[in-house]
């Protein structure tokens, strides 16, 4: 009942606000909707707040406790997306270089070569048709080497992940979230989603420990700690993933269900800029390049460049409307920090997070909307916070918009 009844909710407020003049019939079945929604067994325990504006002119069509405060969940993503689109405009493309420094004497390179990211959290993702996945972005990154005649590097493989601020994770977030895969920290350069997936045997009986059969993509420099148990069939993950933004020491913790042969869970690659350097060094190596310095920095740490660098490859993200898209259908929290420091950066040349939420709350306020600085982060608030429920639909009502 649940669903159906929500998707009528929501077709018949997009038909009413969209119409030329307001629905009158219509307006009367989605009050009769939504009461029928807040009397449901459903809400029992919970609540519920809606506010419904024309599109044309941002008038009032429908509401029910407005000025409620609730928890956003990840209904603040539709701030970061909306903000990002308005600043930077559908068409927009994330570029990331593959850059070198010093001097090309024949096939040696006496200088560094260097991953240059601008932000882009879909660089490397498997979500987006004809667009390289991670694996398929290390090969073009070979080829391009190759292409240029290097065969020896007399330097290191290194990132630039310095478009962002060294801060990867929002304050608020909870530290039994950080190394899940929707807890992924956001760096200036991002990488297969900053996933890896975790994969377990579990036991035969309940309460039996599991097996630690190895990650994908392969990640040694990683140290794991397992801790993880065998649950009930039909249990689902019920793990916890502990990791810090740039630890490489993981803790894995719950259950997992009897009764699979292998048995997946995701986790967020600490400091995936470091990584992104690490598997394009791993793979010009097993091509045949040699590189004399093995130890590349962290992707937090600044990258000192004496000499200018020649661009060897430059690669465009999708457009960002499809970004916006996938990171609200999906609920990709990844995609939504980073648009949110995008926006700030944009707005205040500065991307940490309360940068960021100060700008973007400036910004809507001087629009003729505010959230009176309750912004945060640009995913999703922990428990702890809660929304005035009103103030987001103001973010997409604006006429001409």
């Amino acid at each position: 009942m649940r669903a159906p009844l929500l998707l009528f909710l929501i077709l018949l407020a997009t038909r009413i606000v969209r119409a030329q003049a307001v629905d009158s019939v219509g307006l009367v079945r989605f009050s009769d909707a939504v009461l029928e929604l807040q009397n449901s067994e459903f809400m029992r325990s919970g609540s519920l707040a809606v506010s419904v504006k024309a599109v044309k002119d941002g008038t009032n069509v429908f509401a029910l406790n407005q000025e409620r405060s609730l928890p956003s969940a990840s209904t603040l993503k539709l701030v970061s997306t909306a903000t990002v689109l308005t600043l930077f405009g559908g068409d927009y493309k994330f570029q990331t270089f593959l850059e070198y420094d010093g001097a090309l004497r024949g096939d040696t390179l006496a200088g560094n070569l260097y991953i240059h990211g601008t932000g882009d959290p879909a660089l490397g993702s498997d979500r987006f048709k004809g667009y390289p996945t991670a694996p398929e972005m290390i090969s073009r990154w070979v080829a391009a080497v190759k292409k240029t005649g290097i065969r020896y590097i007399k330097g290191k493989v290194l990132t630039d992940a310095s478009f962002f601020d060294k801060e990867a994770v929002a304050s608020t977030w909870i530290w039994g979230d950080m190394g899940n895969y929707y807890g992924a920290g956001v760096q200036g350069l991002n990488f297969n989603e900053n996933l890896y997936r975790v994969k377990f045997k579990p036991g035969v009986e309940v309460g039996d420990p599991t097996t630690l059969l190895g990650t994908e993509p392969a990640i040694p420099y990683l140290s794991f700690t397992n801790q993880v148990t065998t649950g009930e069939r039909g249990s689902g993950d019920q793990t916890i993933i502990y990791s810090s933004p740039l630890g490489n020491n993981v803790l894995l913790t719950g259950t997992i269900p009897a009764g699979n042969a292998v048995f997946t869970v995701k986790g967020s690659i600490p400091d995936p800029a470091w990584y992104a350097a690490y598997a394009l060094k791993n793979a010009l190596s097993e091509s045949g390049v040699v590189i004399a310095e093995g130890e590349q920095l962290s992707g937090s740490e600044p990258v000192l460049a004496s000499n200018p660098k020649k661009i060897i490859d430059e690669y465009k993200s999708p457009p960002l409307r499809e970004l916006c898209q996938q990171a609200n259908y999906w609920s990709i929290n990844l995609f939504a920090d980073a648009f949110f420091k995008q926006a700030g950066k944009r707005l205040s040349g500065k991307s940490g997070f309360d940068d960021a939420a100060t700008a973007i709350t400036g910004y809507w306020s001087g629009r003729g909307g505010g959230f009176k600085r309750v912004l945060y982060q640009g995913r999703e608030w922990p428990f702890a916070f809660r929304l005035g429920y009103c103030r987001q639909p103001d973010r997409h009502t604006e006429p001409g918009q």
